[in-house]
């Protein structure tokens, strides 16, 4: 092990493939076997940090937690400390010999400089990259316990947002989707949206034609967007026309009908509120490839329009309208508004569903916030931590 002239003192500096503990062998379960829902989590290379589930306990990883999990093509890091299997498609499991707390190995880990080599396995390169690290396990612990306690809230923030959306699918299902016998008046989706129309894209710099600055929402951004966390959604340049009609506000739907991907249908969709629009800090629109929905709020609340949307798409509803063309997927959207039918409960119903439900989804991008600061304060630390550069005392 050696040590650098920049380093603080007992600390070291040490390639990773020196430091990594001997494995065997372990089970891994194929993209085709995944299950949306399970007894046991998988994780594997891709964004999410669950990537599927298996009910086979055969699968579970048999070895010592925690473990770090790592991307070979992504170069993505996950710290894994409960019950897991293992995704087939290209995935690494490091641990640190005896001596290093592994939540530092961890975060160590995030930290190395691996350059990113396209679709190339990155752990032959991953071995011979170097990391800094301080001589006592302590020491280490202590570090990590500082970035830890920022994980640790941004999971529970996590949580309790998965919790929020249950219980907002639960009031939706119990006042408004279990009441078709009622016979409320059900017409199609198209009778209930005030108008319709494809976003924009601008321009990445302004010019004498797009002057106005608008943030952009695209359909890979949906996910995190409709958890609250703005952090992906790129800032361009539009002109006054285009954004004058296209601006979003509180009310509307997002809805992505071009894209997608194998397993990835189109369809998926996106509640704007002001508190979420408030996070912007500057206009916003949505991409070429998703719909402005403004629904008549006279007729339906754009709250169970959004909840009846999820549902369509949770029960492949939205998919039958997908069509599949040059590995591009594109959506009917003028047939899936003229053939689809939604419930019209009565005002009355219809202001107690949008009073229980609406402060729902504040919370929601009110937490997603609050983790994309905490993601922002932790990887501004991190680098500075792992490295020495701030002193644990």
């Amino acid at each position: 092990m050696t040590k650098t002239q920049s380093q603080p003192k007992n600390w070291q500096e040490e390639k990773i493939g020196n430091l990594l503990l001997g494995s065997k062998r372990q089970k891994k379960v194929k993209k085709s076997e995944y299950l949306s829902a399970g007894l046991y989590p998988i994780i594997d290379q891709g964004d999410d940090i669950i990537g599927g589930y298996t009910d086979d306990e055969s699968n579970l990883f048999n070895g010592d937690l925690p473990m770090t999990v790592f991307g070979d093509h992504t170069r993505r890091f996950k710290y894994i400390d409960f019950p897991f299997a293992i995704g087939a498609d290209g995935t690494q499991l490091l641990a640190p010999k005896e001596g290093m707390d592994r939540r530092f190995f961890y975060y160590a880990l995030k930290n190395a400089p691996l350059k990113n080599y396209g679709y190339q396995r990155h752990f032959k390169y991953l071995k011979d990259t170097k990391i800094s690290f301080p001589t006592k396990e302590e020491e280490q612990r202590e570090i990590s316990d500082i970035l830890g306690s920022y994980d640790n809230l941004i999971e529970n923030n996590t949580k309790r947002i998965k919790i929020l959306e249950q219980i907002a699918q639960a009031i939706y299902r119990k006042m408004i989707a279990s009441q078709e016998s009622k016979k409320w008046e059900v017409v199609a989706l198209r009778n209930v949206i005030d108008s319709y129309m494809g976003g924009g894209w601008g321009k990445e710099e302004p010019d004498e034609d797009h002057l106005s600055p608008a943030y952009v929402i695209r359909g890979t951004d949906i996910p995190k967007t409709s958890k609250g966390d703005i952090s992906n959604c790129p800032l361009r340049y539009h002109t006054l026309s285009n954004l004058s009609t296209r601006a979003l506000r509180d009310g509307d739907l997002v809805f992505e009908v071009s894209g997608g991907s194998k397993g990835q249908p189109v369809g998926r969709s996106l509640l704007i509120t002001s508190n979420l629009l408030s996070q912007f800090k500057q206009n916003v629109i949505c991409a070429s490839f998703c719909k402005l929905i403004r629904p008549n709020q006279n007729k339906i609340s754009p709250l169970q329009l959004y909840e009846q949307i999820l549902s369509w798409y949770a029960n492949g509803v939205i998919e039958k309208y997908q069509v599949q063309s040059t590995g591009i997927s594109n959506f009917k959207f003028e047939t899936f508004i003229s053939e689809e039918k939604v419930i019209l409960p009565p005002e009355k119903i219809r202001g107690k569903f949008d009073h229980l439900v609406y402060p729902l989804f504040n919370e929601i991008y009110s937490l997603g916030n609050q983790n994309q600061n905490l993601r922002q304060a932790r990887d501004l630390l991190l680098p500075k931590l792992v490295t020495g550069e701030i002193e644990v005392k």
